[in-house]
């Protein structure tokens, strides 16, 4: 093309643009899982399901049904600060 850039129209040099970013592009890959997603999913459901198990959970709603909700907060804290 002889002219310059600035003198096509507009419509125009968006399709050379667009076939320039095309033509140089890599070959796409099938769409494959990542692992380390899936890994990290699991690892979450594996400590949701854990913390859940160990939850004080009976002793917890004794405190709540005899009105001791210092005890009730001290149980859950100490439920946090656990090493898992």
């Amino acid at each position: 093309m002889d002219r310059p850039r600035a003198a096509l129209p507009h419509g125009r040099r968006g399709d050379q643009l667009r076939r320039l970013t095309t033509e140089n592009r890599l070959p796409q890959r099938e769409h494959q899982p990542c692992a380390a997603a899936w890994i990290i999913g699991i690892r979450a459901t594996q400590k949701a399901l854990l913390l859940a198990l160990l939850e004080p959970s009976k002793q917890l709603r004794e405190a709540e049904a005899n009105g001791n909700l210092t005890a009730r907060l001290a149980l859950l804290e100490e439920a946090k600060s656990l090493p898992w």
